[in-house]
């Protein structure tokens, strides 16, 4: 994996509903979003200013969205595209991909009242290091959501990979 693998993997977790505390549904976001704070690049390095781009549409129904965008570091930019699917019993399935990427990222999660987690459901590999990533996602007043994402290495300790706050940009 590239150094920007890590970046566009977590990136690609970034998804959220509307305000209140009301469940979480990526299936009612669409328009534009951007998104701006800290991003550490692979689990080793320092944490670095980062910002995001993206669009959402739905895609069949309520029951499959679309995100695509661009994320950026001063280390470079990627472009990604993730597919979120409701599933029974409150589950939400997620697939991403990215020309960073050697493979495509495969999520699981719950939404609960006001937050979104998910997990990938298998290790992948961010820089020399294999393990999963997660994330919670909170939403804020108005259209608005903060995204704290965590990478577990299998042989070391939890580290904070992005601390953003997204705001609609548009319908």
């Amino acid at each position: 994996m590239v150094k920007r693998g890590l970046v566009s993997a977590l990136f690609g977790l970034v998804l959220a509903g509307t305000a209140g505390a009301v469940e979480v549904s990526v299936f009612e976001l669409s328009g534009s979003w951007r998104g701006t704070g800290m991003v550490r690049p692979e689990p080793d390095k320092r944490l670095r200013e980062g910002r995001c781009r993206l669009e959402i549409e739905a895609v069949s129904g309520d029951s499959d969205v679309r995100l695509q965008g661009r994320c950026a570091t001063d280390l470079g930019a990627t472009a990604l595209t993730i597919q979120f699917e409701r599933r029974d019993g409150g589950v939400i399935a997620g697939a991403m991909a990215s020309p960073s990427l050697p493979e495509t990222l495969q999520f699981l999660g719950k939404a609960a009242g006001d937050r979104l987690t998910m997990q990938t459901r298998a290790p992948f590999q961010a820089g020399d290091m294999i393990g999963h990533a997660r994330f919670t996602l909170t939403l804020g007043a108005g259209d608005s959501f903060d995204l704290v994402e965590y990478f577990q290495p299998q042989d070391g300790a939890e580290v904070e990979i992005v601390r953003m706050h997204f705001v609609k940009t548009s319908q």
